[in-house]
């Protein structure tokens, strides 16, 4: 009995012990300004670790005053990993903000001059070069209707036809 209670309790632990490596990000179409506002929420350590590979050794993503440098840096990085496609046209992305969430980064963003579209590509790459098992949830919503989209390392973008929502 004991034995088998020690062994419940070990195969327990290794679930609990289990990290994930999951980003999530939201693009609404807004009619009205004619842009696609983005929202992501990435866990803050992986996204650490992920702008000092990335050149930015000295970064400390979860501190009371964050870096003033933090900004440019996520756009360098959002610039690399996580691009959007509007009818086989590569959109400029501008991160217009950030905000933590407990253990998170909210990162928002904004693509301009966007009245209609065809098909969206999304390449969303994020903590992919940090984390084989990295998952990449993108939703996107168009007129009221949603479509999500999820990547990894080994698929990194993919596409939605708009006729289809």
């Amino acid at each position: 009995m004991v034995l088998l209670l020690f062994r419940s309790i070990s195969l327990l632990s290794c679930f609990l012990q289990h990290a994930y490596y999951v980003s999530v990000s939201e693009i609404y179409h807004n009619p009205k300004t004619q842009a696609l506002e983005i929202s992501m929420k990435i866990f803050a350590d992986d996204l650490e670790l992920a702008l000092k590979n990335n050149g930015n050794p000295e970064v400390i993503v979860l501190e009371e005053k964050p870096d003033p440098a933090l900004k440019g840096m996520l756009q360098k990085y959002l610039d690399e990993k996580f691009r959007i496609t509007i009818d086989l046209k590569t959109k400029q992305m501008h991160v217009i903000g950030y905000e933590f969430d407990d253990d998170a980064l909210l990162c928002y963003a904004e693509i301009l001059n966007v009245s209609e579209i065809s098909s969206i590509e999304v390449y969303n790459a994020i903590i992919t070069e940090v984390y084989e098992e990295q998952i990449n949830l993108t939703h996107f919503q168009f007129r009221g209707k949603m479509k999500s989209l999820k990547t990894s390392r080994s698929d990194p973008s993919g596409t939605i036809d708009i006729s289809s929502l």
